[in-house]
């Protein structure tokens, strides 16, 4: 009797898996460097919005696309990932990071993070703080820049009776 019932969930798991495979999957625009946000309206069906044009690299696109979830913290719109999409790839953005899939439904593996200052930068890279000066900073002045004139002494006035 168990054999029978080991059968049959193995032949339900097979024909699920196999089924899965015929699902429609998600695909980005690959429009050139074009930066969309993806959208989920009421409608059920998928949005991709230009958020800019002119994008030179997936990590400019990355950058926009956290900026707008940045945006969107500060007008109380977004949820926990803001999704987006450059070249065919997929982006997704956090407060933390920003993650990267060929996929829609494939892994997402980190791609930028966010680093001290507010900076964006690869996983595992070395940021190293600027130390700020600790007393005054002295210039010198270049020789070839203009000189102001002299402004004429004005005349002393007249003790008043």
């Amino acid at each position: 009797m168990k054999w029978k019932l080991m059968a049959a969930m193995a032949f339900a798991g097979t024909a699920a898996v196999g089924l899965s495979g015929c699902e429609k999957q998600l695909k980005a625009p690959n429009e050139r460097g074009v930066c969309f946000s993806i959208g989920h309206p009421a409608s059920g069906e998928v949005k991709f919005n230009v958020v800019a044009r002119d994008v030179e690299s997936l990590e400019k696109c990355a950058v926009h696309i956290y900026t707008l979830h940045r945006t969107r913290l500060g007008t109380g719109t977004a949820g926990e990932w803001t999704e987006g999409s450059y070249g065919g790839s997929f982006l997704w953005a956090n407060a933390r990071e920003v993650r990267y899939s060929q996929r829609y439904e494939g892994p997402r593996m980190p791609f930028l993070v966010r680093a001290p200052g507010n900076r964006l930068v690869q996983p595992g890279s070395i940021v190293q703080e600027e130390d700020l000066p600790t007393g005054p900073i002295t210039v010198e002045r270049p020789d070839y820049l203009p000189t102001k004139p002299a402004e004429p002494a004005k005349p002393a006035e007249p003790p008043k009776p």
